[in-house]
Parts: structure tokens; C-alpha cells; sequence
């Protein structure tokens, strides 16, 4: 599975496109299809290459957060409890994009 990187967030690849010699990538987002420029991305074969933090978040009994940054080698340590997530760096701050799955696989959120 390929996935790429905007600004805005990390996207699955559905699909590439040659159009007037120029590369695009189709991707879902929010029941909406979209082409993005090849040459405005970063692409990989997995998520984990393409955050920049991973965090592990818990819920207290008192209602608040315990929130650790961690790096992704770690998550075993850190899965009891623990909610693991991977995040990118953008204009609006940090955005959480992909949660861990019981198996240990980062899915997009």
C-alpha cells in the first residue's frame, strides 16, 4: 500500500494519474476524491515513515490526560493502557493522523 504526505495530513493512495506529462496522486478525503500533485508530497509504503511523533496517550480516573512523546520502536512498552498514536507537525499544530491497532498497525484516523 502506498500513502503520501500533504501539509494538511497523510492519505492513502487510491490511485496514479498521468496527466499532460505531470504525475498525480488520487486520494479520499471525507467522501471526496482528490488529485494531488506527485512533486508537492512525500510518499512511502507505510505510515510510520511518514509522521513526525508518535504520543502515548492515556485517560486518568480524574478526567485528565497523561500524554508521552515516545518513539514508535517503543509502542510495546507503552501499549497497556496506553493509546498510541501518530502524529504530523503542521501550520494548525500537532494533528494526530493514525491510531494503533490491537495488532500493532498503524491505521489512519
Amino acid at each position: 500500500m502506498k500513502y503520501i504526505r500533504t501539509k494538511d495530513g497523510i492519505y492513502e493512495v487510491v490511485n496514479e494519474v498521468l496527466l499532460c506529462g505531470t504525475k498525480f496522486y488520487v486520494i479520499e478525503a471525507q467522501d471526496h476524491i482528490f488529485r494531488v500533485r506527485a512533486d508537492k508530497v512525500k510518499e512511502a509504503n507505510s505510515i510510520e515513515e511518514l509522521c513526525d511523533v508518535f504520543v502515548a496517550v492515556r485517560k486518568n480516573a480524574s478526567g485528565t490526560y497523561s500524554v508521552f512523546f515516545i518513539e514508535f520502536e517503543d509502542w510495546k512498552t507503552w501499549i497497556s493502557g496506553y493509546d498510541i498514536y501518530g502524529a504530523i507537525w503542521t501550520a494548525k499544530g500537532l494533528i494526530y493522523v493514525a491510531k494503533m491497532n490491537e495488532s500493532g498497525v498503524l491505521e489512519l484516523i
